[in-house]
C-alpha cells in the first residue's frame, strides 16, 4: 500500500466548499503515479520502455466528499493482472480513519511503439511487487457499464489544451468534468462508475448525450461520428 496525505484544497472545492469528483479523482490518479515514481516505474521508466498503463474503468463508491481544509490521507495499491489488465484499489480516509470513498480501477498495459495493448510484462509485474496488496472486500461492479436506451443530446463542445495530459489525450478526470454538467449536484452522487473507449485528443468535437431515470444518470460522450469516448454512470444516495 502506498498513501499520501494532506488537506483539501479551495481550488479543489466545488460551491458548497466540498472536494469535487473530479478532484477525489485526481488525488486518486496523483497517489498512484507517485507510487509509480517511488517504485521507478514512473515518467523515466514510460519514456525508456515507450509503454505505460492506461486506464480502462473506475467504479468509485462516495460515503461523504471531504470539506475544504479537511486532512485526509489517500491510499491505493496494485492486487492483480490478468493478461493484458491490471487491478487497482484506492481508499480515502478523514484524519479519524473513516473511510470517505473507495475505488477499484481496471487499467490496461499499452505499447506505444505497437500502438496497441499488450500483455503485462514480467518487468512491470516485479516492479510492483513492493506496492502489492489485497482487493478490498467490497462488491464492485464490473469494468463494462450496460447503457439504457434513449438519450437527450447537449451542445457540442471542443477539446482545448487544458484536457490534455502527457499521453496527448484527454485525461481521465476530465471526462468526469465534462459530465458533470448533466449529473447530480456531487453531494447527492453515492457511486460513480467510468468507462473508457477512445481517447479523445486536442480539438475533437465532444457530443454529450445524457439519460435519465429515478436515482441514475448516464452520460455518453460521443464523436461527431457517433463513437463513444467515454461513458459516465452516477447513482444517487
Amino acid at each position: 500500500m502506498y498513501t499520501t496525505a494532506g488537506r483539501i484544497g479551495y481550488s479543489e472545492c466545488d460551491d458548497n466548499w466540498r472536494l469535487t469528483p473530479q478532484g477525489l479523482i485526481d488525488r486518486f490518479q496523483d497517489c498512484s503515479t507517485l507510487q509509480s515514481e517511488d517504485l521507478s516505474m514512473g515518467e523515466r521508466f514510460v519514456r525508456e520502455h515507450h509503454a505505460t498503463w492506461i486506464l480502462a474503468s473506475w467504479d468509485i463508491h462516495i460515503t461523504r466528499l471531504p470539506a475544504h481544509a479537511e486532512r485526509v490521507e489517500t491510499a491505493t495499491w496494485p492486487y492483480g493482472y490478468q493478461g493484458l489488465f491490471g487491478f487497482r484499489n484506492y481508499t480515502m480516509k478523514d484524519e479519524n480513519g473513516e473511510l470517505l470513498a473507495c475505488a477499484d480501477s481496471h487499467w490496461f498495459y499499452f505499447d506505444f511503439d505497437r500502438e496497441r495493448p499488450v500483455k503485462v510484462p514480467e518487468e512491470v509485474v516485479k516492479g510492483y511487487e513492493k506496492g502489492f496488496g489485497e482487493k478490498l472486500d467490497r462488491e464492485f461492479a464490473p469494468r463494462k457499464i450496460v447503457l439504457p436506451e434513449g438519450y437527450t443530446e447537449a451542445p457540442s463542445f471542443v477539446v482545448t489544451k487544458r484536457d490534455i495530459d502527457s499521453n496527448r489525450h484527454v485525461n481521465n478526470s476530465v471526462y468526469l468534468g465534462m459530465a458533470m454538467d448533466y449529473l447530480p449536484p456531487s453531494k447527492d452522487l453515492q457511486e460513480i462508475r467510468i468507462e473508457y473507449l477512445k481517447a479523445a485528443v486536442l480539438s475533437d468535437t465532444i457530443v454529450p448525450k445524457v439519460h435519465r431515470e429515478e436515482g441514475l444518470s448516464v452520460v455518453r460522450l460521443d464523436s461527431k461520428d457517433g463513437k463513444t469516448f467515454a461513458v459516465i454512470e452516477a447513482r444517487e444516495r
